[in-house]
């Protein structure tokens, strides 16, 4: 698992249908990072710019870079 973190495997086509049925995730996702947004989904939570920017900056950053992120903005939540 920490190869596939770390882009250094490559699953086949075979693992990734395995890890699809197993934990219900999307292949879409499982390939390429996004979530397919279905035609009958409702949002009831409006995503301003600034959020999507964070997103899409977040999404360049390493699976350690992330954790520390992650970790930085829970100490800022504890502290207000």
């Amino acid at each position: 698992m920490s190869e596939l973190e770390q882009d250094k495997y490559r699953p086949s086509l075979d693992i990734i249908i395995a890890i699809k049925e197993n934990f219900n995730s999307h292949i879409e996702w499982l390939i390429f990072g996004d979530t397919p947004i279905s035609k009958n989904a409702i949002f009831n939570l409006a995503i301003e710019a600034q959020e999507l920017e964070l997103i899409s900056l977040f999404r360049e950053f390493t699976k350690e870079d992330r954790d520390e992120i992650i970790d930085f903005i829970k100490l800022k939540i504890v502290r207000y």
